[in-house]
């Protein structure tokens, strides 16, 4: 029987945004969330994880579930496959554009840890995978 290690991997207050679930030989990264300010906490403590993680699931397009993807991917050069439906990944391409957007024009996106750039490298990477629902 196989034996799954669960651990919260949250921000600074303790809030979870994600879970690394070791199962067997596989590390998986249940949702790279992060809050909307893109807190450098929040995204030092996914990013510590870089190097030990196979296998990134999202669940959920918005940026409570997958915030942290372009600064992963883009900037920290995480390597990890990632996995999703395809409303997910579309509708998570453009919510992290309109994230990106709206800080802009708040004047706030210069002190945001990623760029547009890396949004298109999260989102279009040959790491990033499509699922069908009923797919194992």
């Amino acid at each position: 029987m196989a034996s799954i290690n669960v651990q919260p991997i949250g921000d600074p207050s303790g809030e979870a945004r994600c879970f690394l679930l070791e199962v067997e030989e596989a590390t998986i990264l249940l949702d790279v969330g992060c809050d909307d300010k893109f807190s450098p906490g929040l995204l030092d403590s996914i990013a510590r994880l870089k190097n030990r993680v196979d296998v990134i699931l999202l669940s959920h397009p918005d940026v409570q579930h997958l915030g942290a993807l372009p600064y992963l991917m883009g900037k920290m050069g995480m390597r990890a496959q990632v996995y999703s439906t395809l409303p997910i990944k579309k509708m998570g391409h453009l919510t992290m554009y309109d994230a990106f957007a709206s800080l802009k024009a708040a004047g706030l996106a210069e002190d945001l840890p990623f760029d547009i750039e890396d949004v298109d490298t999260a989102f279009d990477s040959p790491l990033f995978k499509t699922l069908q629902y009923t797919e194992r």
